[in-house]
């Protein structure tokens, strides 16, 4: 780059200024000779000399990192639009713009939108690692749970810290609230699963004991009447939430329970445990008061621990079965494998529909038809499960280290992971690749992820003690 006469100048000045300043810090000689056969060398004047300002070069130096950061996020920005701008051609997503008017087809569309860079609240205050995040399913509250043994609600609108529940003597180390936002139940490595009134008072009202080892994972089940736990002592628990009584215990698994996920409707839940399997577990009221160990279908093929599940939704549930139609309409093992071929393109009729319910009722004759898992492990792998028969329909393996979080979009077309790669990735479904990453998320590793019921916004806690929320559009 040439410089002007008046620009060059000004440099000169700027660094002569800076060794004088050098010189006279430090009390070093040879600094001060420096600077002086700089301003022979430069032709700076006597009054060159008085007329320089202090620290100019500095400033220009921090003002120059600062400009370097905004174009890093300007291209963040700018990669993020090409990749909007690619879904859109699909006709896979709409801007957040003004929707008051919007057609159903474009709600529709809205409720594919993905998140994207950067961060719309960066929420810090935990003095431990987040282990978990959960939005509330009515107002603008997000609870995270850490290692420091708290509970802090947030608005994460506004990004403001609300209160600390404090109770559990030891790492909490998941948090749920119910379908209706009343209550929030959190378990601990002190043994204890403990419920918190949301309503009124924000204390606790319940503790429920009797797991034997650190509580892992809490989930209710959709009408709130249970809450299901599972634990490193290798059990399940189901428990009635108005008694606090254990009313089944399950043990189904060789090593630590990690997680859990309750279906849509109630009828099935599911467990991931450090034994590398996926166990389906029927929810039945003649279950009840029984250890009735049998899973309704064992999910094998991880590598390693299974850290995270969740199921999928009625739309991703009903879209893979569609696939599934797909797939058999084009012929396995053919030339067309289908590729270059849209979901939404081929048509199928109601015979279609009908003769595949009735191939699933005669290999299944119970509810869980056409029902899916999404799976995370430590062998990095992201992986979606066909609960009917047993098979694993697809497998990403994108991320570069353990993958701690997985959730389903609201359209049930996407699967959202985080990973201790600090990356957070979007599958897409329909084309079986990965269709957005989101690079150094967190400072470091990412252990938790949830997303709003609405589908607008998720949030993300890692070990860097932070909770970051970032907007889908």
């Amino acid at each position: 780059m040439v410089l002007t006469e008046k620009q060059r100048k000004d440099l000169h000045k700027g660094i002569y200024g800076y060794l004088k300043e050098a010189s006279a810090s430090t009390s070093n000689s040879e600094l001060e000779n420096v600077a002086t056969l700089f301003a022979q060398v430069t032709n700076l004047s006597e009054s060159d000399f008085s007329s320089t300002r202090q620290g100019i070069l500095e400033k220009k130096w921090t003002s120059v990192v600062r400009l370097q950061r905004k174009v890093m996020d300007l291209e963040k920005k700018l990669s993020a639009a090409q990749e909007d701008l690619k879904l859109a051609e699909k006709g896979g997503l709409v801007t957040n713009a003004a929707n008051l008017n919007l057609t159903p087809n474009s709600r529709r569309k809205i409720n594919n939108a993905l998140p994207r860079e950067p961060a719309k609240q960066k929420l810090t205050g935990h003095r431990g690692s987040i282990t978990s995040v959960a939005f509330h399913p009515v107002f603008n509250i997000l609870c995270s749970s850490s290692e420091d043994g708290t509970i802090k609600v947030w608005d994460h609108e506004s990004g403001e810290f609300e209160r600390t529940l404090k109770g559990h003597t030891n790492i909490v180390n998941h948090c749920s609230f119910n379908s209706t936002g009343d209550i929030l139940a959190s378990c601990s490595a002190d043994l204890s699963i403990k419920l918190w009134d949301f309503k009124d008072t924000f204390t606790c009202i319940k503790t429920l004991l009797g797991h034997d080892h650190n509580v892992s994972c809490v989930r209710f089940a959709p009408s709130n009447d249970h809450l299901i736990s599972c634990s490193r002592d290798k059990t399940i628990r189901l428990w009635e939430t108005r008694t606090g009584y254990c009313v089944r215990t399950i043990e189904g698994h060789d090593e630590w329970i990690r997680s859990i996920a309750v279906s849509a409707d109630g009828s099935v839940f599911a467990s991931a445990s450090s034994d590398k399997t996926i166990s389906v577990w029927a929810f039945e009221a003649k279950n009840m008061g029984s250890k009735n160990n049998v899973p309704v279908a064992s999910l094998k093929g991880h590598e390693h621990v299974v850290e995270c599940i969740a199921f999928l939704n009625e739309l991703g549930d009903k879209f893979l079965s569609r696939r599934k139609l797909i797939d058999d309409k084009l012929g396995k093992g053919s030339s067309n494998n289908g590729n270059n071929i849209a979901v939404e393109d081929i048509e199928i009729d109601n015979s279609d529909d009908k003769n595949n319910s009735n191939n699933n009722e005669n290999n299944n004759n119970n509810s869980n038809n056409d029902m899916h898992i999404v799976s995370g492990s430590r062998d990095r792998t992201v992986r979606i499960w066909n609960v009917v028969t047993n098979n694993c329909l697809m497998t990403f393996s994108d991320n570069e280290n353990w993958v701690r979080g997985v959730i389903v979009h609201p359209s049930g077309k996407y699967v959202i992971s985080v990973s201790e790669d600090r990356t957070i990735r979007c599958f897409d479904l329909k084309d079986k690749r990965c269709a957005r990453t989101i690079n150094d998320a967190h400072d470091h590793f990412i252990s938790c992820l949830d997303m709003h019921p609405k589908g607008n916004v998720i949030s993300t806690g890692g070990v860097d003690k932070n909770i970051h929320v970032w907007e889908c559009r």
